[in-house]
């Protein structure tokens, strides 16, 4: 959140340097939002801290599309919010739920991208922005976008590692109990049997 403040900051930088009125305005309520929004990851309503961020994100791409065009590339942050939204369900939701909810976003996320690329398609942007800044500004919002998509999957395939190291202990515990008998710890008649039955086959003397 406070990484997300600090870049709210350098756009709101950005524009006022520009003339951009609108997004000066949602700029300086966006850092107030996120160090707000601390509290809640404080104590852990996750969830909301997504929605929170889902508006937001949704919000400031939409209105920096249609304030300065597409061509800015303020779009792209809505692709963010595909891994995160993923990422969250999977660690908030079980069973059908989790499917639902993460293909719910993800299709809302989807509609908002296309719908934003029809509204700046068919309408001229409100503020004007030079063709070389509009281009570095484009590739400063793709390394953004791809540095935060990049953020969730490495924290999504962390998540899986350590459930899969879970369940790979838990089935080795599991093994161990049922093989032993719990009051001498030596092994149980269903353990036994495959030594016995290889014993028998190589026709071994027991005494």
């Amino acid at each position: 959140c406070y990484i997300l403040g600090v870049v709210h900051l350098l756009l709101l930088a950005f524009f006022i340097f520009f003339g951009v009125w609108p997004m000066v305005i949602f700029n300086v309520i966006s850092p107030i939002v996120y160090f707000k929004s601390v509290k809640l990851a404080k104590d852990g309503k996750i969830f909301a801290l997504f929605l929170l961020d889902y508006i937001e994100i949704s919000i400031h791409a939409m209105a920096a599309s249609v304030c300065i065009g597409w061509d800015v590339g303020f779009e792209q942050f809505i692709f963010t919010l595909v891994p995160y939204g993923y990422f969250v369900c999977y660690e908030m939701f079980k069973g059908k739920k989790r499917y639902v909810t993460s293909s719910v976003l993800g299709v809302l996320n989807a509609t908002a991208s296309i719908l934003m690329r029809w509204y700046t398609y068919t309408h001229k942007p409100l503020y004007v922005i030079p063709d070389n800044v509009a281009f570095y500004m484009h590739q400063v919002n793709a390394i953004l976008t791809y540095a935060a998509m990049f953020f969730f999957l490495i924290l999504f395939l962390f998540e899986l590692q350590m459930n899969e190291s879970g369940y790979e202990k838990q089935n080795a515990i599991l093994n161990h109990e049922a093989s032993v008998d719990p009051l001498t710890t030596l092994l149980n008649r269903r353990s036994m049997q495959p030594y016995l039955e290889e014993a028998y086959k190589a026709k071994r003397k027991f005494c």
